[in-house]
């Protein structure tokens, strides 16, 4: 779990500063890197609380450096 606290502070601070469309370019970039599934990608689409969203992506970065 630390690499998680270190990884959602910066998580936090890129979406702090970014728009919607910042989001979407965010997570298009992850979808075409295979770092997420087209159907995780769907739903990170949606989310609407910007803290789930920043949980969700620091998540995903600790689940695949852990590979």
């Amino acid at each position: 779990m630390n690499l998680f606290k270190e990884i959602l502070p910066r998580i936090r601070k890129i979406l702090s500063g970014a728009t919607a469309s910042d989001d979407h370019a965010l997570l298009n970039l992850m979808l075409k890197e295979h770092v997420i599934s087209k159907e995780y990608h769907q739903a990170l689409l949606h989310e609407k609380d910007r803290e789930d969203l920043a949980r969700k992506i620091s998540l995903t970065f600790v689940e695949k450096w852990d590979m």
